[in-house]
């Protein structure tokens, strides 16, 4: 007698297709905003530290300024300024634009940035994808206050320098060379210097994160949200 015995079959469950396609576009979904979210944390971190090294350039000017520094050692006298100064790209592809500044000792202590007389000490380039994309510079008070900026075409070079024994700022506004915008004032040892009352460097990325360097007249420096516009700080 035969005896018949019965296959059991066993069948194992799986993803079927549709599930895996679920399952991919989930994963694809949180990388994509994965990567978004690091390349705009990379954005802001970028334009926040450019803020605060802008910063410390010009506190490292006021410092030098305040100080005995000769940052020439045939220069027999110590009573000179020290400065940063940023000046408009004329190359840039986007109008108002700067992509590089400069610190520098203020030989001659008119409170400008004049090469060939003035001491370069360094320059300071951008990085990539970030720029300067506006620079203002203000003088008066309220309602009477005039402020001329970069991305208007009033100005094209701003220069901001400290001299002892003083550590308020002496903000220079000039369009073309020689053109100065703002007024002046007559400090100790009877040096006429320009006298704005306050300027904001206004710092871009690609990303649109924007930051502000605020330097107004009294020697303060500070990086701040701007508030619509980094100009409505002054």
């Amino acid at each position: 007698m035969n005896k018949k015995f019965k296959q059991t079959v066993i069948y194992k469950s799986g993803f079927s297709l549709i599930e895996l396609l679920v399952v991919l576009g989930i994963f694809i979904v949180l990388t994509s905003l994965t990567i978004y979210k690091y390349s705009q944390f990379n954005s802001n971190l970028t334009v926040t530290n450019l803020a605060y090294e802008i910063a410390l350039t010009a506190r490292e000017a006021q410092v030098y300024g305040l100080g005995v520094k000769n940052v020439n050692p045939s220069l027999s006298s110590f009573q000179i300024g020290y400065g940063v100064s940023f000046s408009k790209n004329t190359t840039s592809l986007v109008p108002g634009q700067a992509s590089s500044f400069i610190l520098f000792a203020d030989v001659n202590k008119n409170g400008k940035y004049e090469s060939g007389t003035d001491s370069l000490i360094d320059t300071f380039t951008l990085r990539e994808g970030v720029v300067i994309s506006d620079l203002c510079a203000s003088y008066g008070v309220a309602p009477n206050k005039t402020l001329k900026c970069f991305s208007d075409g009033s100005i094209d070079t701003v220069d901001t320098t400290f001299i002892r024994p003083e550590p308020s700022a002496n903000i220079s506004e000039r369009l073309g060379v020689g053109s100065e915008q703002c007024p002046t004032r007559l400090v100790s040892g009877g040096n006429v210097l320009p006298n704005c009352s306050g300027t904001v460097i206004d710092i871009s990325s690609v990303k649109g994160k924007h930051k502000c360097i605020v330097i107004s007249s009294t020697g303060q420096i500070s990086v701040q949200e701007p508030v619509s516009s980094c100009s409505d700080l002054l």
